[in-house]
């Protein structure tokens, strides 16, 4: 993801809230948030596909 680095605590905040959310880490590169999650299925992936598009 690409987060405005001025947002990264809030939507790491929101983040830590999901229960797929493995881990979240800010990292030095042209996209600076890695996400992990753990889904059970194909409709759980897009649901937090979903959610991660429209974090505030």
């Amino acid at each position: 993801m690409n987060v405005p680095s001025a947002a990264l605590a809030r939507v790491g905040s929101a983040l830590s809230g999901v229960p797929a959310v493995r881990m979240c880490a800010s990292i030095s590169s042209a996209h600076n948030l890695v996400v992990n999650g753990w889904v059970r299925s194909v409709p759980d992936s897009r649901r937090l596909e979903e959610y991660l598009v429209g974090v505030p």
